[in-house]
């Protein structure tokens, strides 16, 4: 690997050929609607200006060349960097081993940290719709609170996500889909972050029907706030979260990134120790709080992936300040 790194050859019909797909992927993806609906959840989680949308223009890819595309890859192991092992080998005898064939300065460019997308704290309720000519709407609801990680809230946010939104027989697929038919699909979850950069989130997806978008937003936005209190499909879902921790067993590779991933968050343990010993002792009631004290009455950002014509415009504005986007701010091209 270092040595095709150290050595990496121009190519120049090689990158003439790159260029070509990638025009040509540009346009395919804003037709097809899984493409701008990814991106539109990326709009409605930062805003206009997002890891999504911070791409090259046509001109500037046009204008690479091979030489630019070179120096990147041959200063790759002048930046800043760590190896992380899994494997038979002892941990002195990998030392060793690195030391000797990896070949990087001994100074090192430090790499930029953190993140410099920020989730967008909505003031107001809000409702962009993107223009896109398909049968179905792709609907995202976002709401950031401001709310840090905070290991203490982990327990109940899981309990939440599997009773109110976890699965076919959650909360929001019963009344969404399988009550009131205002769904093709439907899911909610509180998203707790991966990193401390980030705020915790509260996001709900719909796919419906073009006609059918007021009347399932107006159900969601019941349901979110005035949750439905069921004992026994509480029971289902503790049941099956439970389950989940008691069969399931981090091994192998799997431990480093388990790993990463708690130290990411400033912790030096498995957070699912003190989930699986709290559920346990849950009841409906510590739903019914944690859907009181953090779900209720949240700001969104709602965004609307459908055909402009067939969606009651005038009407949406009840849930926020209606702006139209067109497709390209979601792209960046």
């Amino acid at each position: 690997m270092e040595s095709l790194i150290a050595d990496a050859q121009a190519n120049p019909e090689a990158l003439d050929l790159m260029k070509a797909d990638e025009f040509n992927d540009r346009i395919n993806a804003k037709t097809n609607q899984t493409s701008c609906a990814n991106r539109l959840l990326s709009y409605g989680r930062y805003g206009s200006s997002n890891p999504e949308n911070n791409v090259l223009s046509n001109e500037e890819i046009s204008a690479i060349t091979d030489q630019e595309l070179l120096h990147v890859i041959h200063k790759l192991f002048s930046k800043e960097h760590r190896i992380v092992y899994y494997g038979p080998m002892g941990a002195d005898d990998f030392v060793e081993l690195i030391n000797e064939v990896h070949n990087c300065p001994e100074e090192l460019e430090p790499v930029v940290k953190g993140n410099p997308y920020k989730y967008v704290v909505p003031e107001e309720n809000e409702v962009f719709v993107v223009p896109f000519d398909a049968n179905q709407v792709v609907l995202y609801s976002i709401s950031n609170a401001g709310e840090f990680y905070d290991p203490a809230m982990v327990p109940a946010a899981r309990m939440y996500n599997e009773y109110f939104g976890g699965s076919m027989n959650a909360i929001v697929f019963q009344e969404m889909r399988e009550a009131r038919g205002l769904a093709y699909s439907a899911s909610a979850r509180y998203i707790l972050p991966s990193d401390s950069d980030h705020n915790c989130l509260f996001q709900a997806a719909i796919k419906t029907q073009n006609d059918k978008v007021i009347d399932a937003m107006t159900a969601f936005d019941e349901i979110i706030n005035d949750m439905p209190v069921s004992e026994n499909s509480f029971k289902i879902a503790k049941e099956a979260l439970i389950s989940t921790y008691r069969t399931e067993r981090t091994t192998k590779s799997a431990v480093l990134e388990a790993y990463e991933k708690a130290e990411k968050l400033g912790l030096d343990y498995d957070i699912n120790r003190d989930v699986y010993a709290k559920v346990k002792n849950y009841t409906i009631d510590d739903v019914v709080k944690f859907q009181q004290e953090v779900i209720k009455g949240r700001k969104f950002r709602t965004v609307i992936l459908g055909r402009e014509s067939d969606i009651d415009m005038k009407a949406l504005e009840k849930f926020g300040k209606v702006t139209v986007v067109p497709v390209e701010e979601l792209f960046g091209y």
